[in-house]
C-alpha cells in the first residue's frame, strides 16, 4: 500500500509539472497571438490608406502613345 502512495504522488507531481510547463507555454503562445493581431491590424490599415491614396497610377501618366508609334 506505501508503494502505491508514492507512485500516485510522483503521477500527481509528474502532472503538476506538466500543467505547469503548459500554462508557460500558452502564456507564450498568447503574447505571439497578441502581436500578430496588432501587426496584421496595422497593415490592413496601411492597406486601406494605399488604396484610398492611390487612383491607380491612371492619372499620373498621360494617354499618349509610345514614341515608337
Amino acid at each position: 500500500m506505501n508503494k502505491e502512495i508514492e507512485t500516485l504522488q510522483k503521477q500527481v507531481v509528474d502532472l503538476e509539472i506538466r500543467y505547469a510547463h503548459q500554462e508557460d507555454l500558452l502564456e507564450q503562445l498568447n503574447k505571439i497571438v497578441t502581436t500578430h493581431e496588432f501587426t496584421i491590424d496595422k497593415l490592413v490599415k496601411d492597406i486601406r490608406e494605399l488604396k484610398l491614396n492611390s487612383n491607380g497610377g491612371q492619372d499620373d501618366v498621360p494617354n499618349e502613345k509610345p514614341p515608337h508609334y
